[in-house]
């Protein structure tokens, strides 16, 4: 732990706010949090699209991706491997 922050890391790792910024690629701050993706990330209704799986390349970066991406609220829900079904 860093200053209440879980210190994870796999690349280069830099600290913003006192708190690591995990990335393993180009990462850009929303809303003063770094938003972190491992590819190109585009936003949904304010929230990260964040995909992860076969392995397409987009202007030379990974694009990680995972299963058909469903919206819980807005927001994009993450999944990467057995998908449970949420009622």
């Amino acid at each position: 732990m860093v200053d209440n922050c879980p210190l994870v890391y796999s690349a280069p790792t830099e600290m913003v706010d006192n708190c690591p910024l995990v990335y393993s690629a180009p990462t850009e701050m929303v809303n003063n949090s770094p938003l972190v993706y491992s590819a190109l990330t585009e936003m949904v209704d304010n929230c990260p699209l964040v995909y992860s799986a076969p392995t397409e390349m987009v202007d030379n970066c990974p694009l990680v991706y995972s299963a058909p991406t469903e919206m819980v609220d807005n927001c994009p829900l993450v999944y990467s491997a057995l998908n449970e079904h949420l009622s």
